[in-house]
């Protein structure tokens, strides 16, 4: 299954791309409120779904756009499950802080967007064991050897 990422300034324009994209087949969209320029409206963004979400706000660090406290960006996500998103992206150091919750799964990721790390079979059954639904590894590959490592 192919998911579609939207990140946008306003909700509006963030939950128009969102309806039309499922009016176009979409089967799963990613809503990245790191994106949102003002307080996350989570009722707003996942108050009417067109198709399953998965609800994604990242640091800085991890390739986002959220310059707020940690402690905000960990309510939120949070309260995304409380919202009853279908998923919520969860960084590997933060999954074991946020509980499982409602029906909502969890998606555990790990970003290296300088390499691909010789430790990352150690690393996958790491957050294989965080009580996570799906395991997301976002890596940069330098060689094309780094491709089958990955495989």
């Amino acid at each position: 299954m192919i998911c579609v990422t939207i990140g946008r300034g306003r909700h509006r324009q963030m939950i128009a791309e969102y309806k039309h994209l499922a009016e176009m087949g979409a089967k799963l969209v990613e809503l990245r409120a790191d994106w949102i320029l003002r307080p996350v409206n989570l009722k707003r963004l996942l108050g009417e779904r067109h198709c399953p979400v998965i609800f994604t706000c990242r640091r800085e660090r991890d390739g986002g756009k959220w310059t707020k406290s940690e402690h905000e960006r960990l309510v939120l996500l949070r309260s995304a499950i409380v919202e009853g998103a279908d998923y919520v992206d969860l960084e590997d150091d933060i999954a074991g802080q946020i509980p499982r919750y409602g029906h909502t799964q969890r998606i555990v990721s790990y970003h290296n967007f300088r390499e691909v790390p010789e430790n990352l079979e150690e690393i996958y059954e790491t957050m294989c064991a965080q009580d996570a639904d799906l395991v997301k590894i976002a890596v940069t590959a330098l060689h094309a050897t780094d491709n089958l490592r990955v495989l």
